[in-house]
C-alpha cells in the first residue's frame, strides 16, 4: 500500500515540480506531433488544391475543345454553303450565257431571213 501511495506522490511531485525536467520531453513530443499533423495537413491541403486546379484545367481544356469543334463545324458548313452558292452562280451564269447565245442566234437568223 505504501508503494502505491509513493507512486501517486511521485506523480504529484512531477506535475508540480519547478524543474519540469521530465515534462519537457513530453511537451516536445506533443509539439512535434502537432507540428507533424499540421505539416501533413498543410501538405494534404496543398495536394488537394493542386488536384482541384488540375480538374479545373482539364474542364477548361475540354470546354475549349468543344468550342473549337463547334467553330470547325460552323466553318465547314459555311464553306459548304459558299461552295453551293458559287456552283449555283456558275449554273445561273451558264444558263444566262446560253440564253444570250440563243437570242443572238435567233437575231442572226432573222437578219438572214430579212436579207433574203
Amino acid at each position: 500500500m505504501f508503494g502505491k501511495n509513493e507512486s501517486n506522490v511521485n506523480k504529484f511531485k512531477e506535475m508540480f515540480d519547478t524543474d519540469n525536467k521530465n515534462q519537457t520531453p513530453v511537451l516536445k513530443r506533443g509539439l512535434e506531433n502537432r507540428r507533424s499533423k499540421r505539416v501533413k495537413s498543410d501538405i494534404f491541403i496543398k495536394i488537394q488544391a493542386l488536384e482541384n486546379a488540375e480538374k479545373e484545367r482539364l474542364e477548361r481544356e475540354r470546354e475549349n475543345e468543344e468550342r473549337i469543334k463547334l467553330l470547325l463545324e460552323m466553318e465547314m458548313e459555311r464553306q459548304k454553303n459558299c461552295k453551293d452558292v458559287n456552283e449555283q452562280d456558275k449554273l445561273e451564269d451558264e444558263v444566262e450565257e446560253k440564253l444570250k447565245h440563243n437570242i443572238l442566234q435567233c437575231l442572226e437568223d432573222e437578219v438572214q431571213n430579212l436579207e433574203q
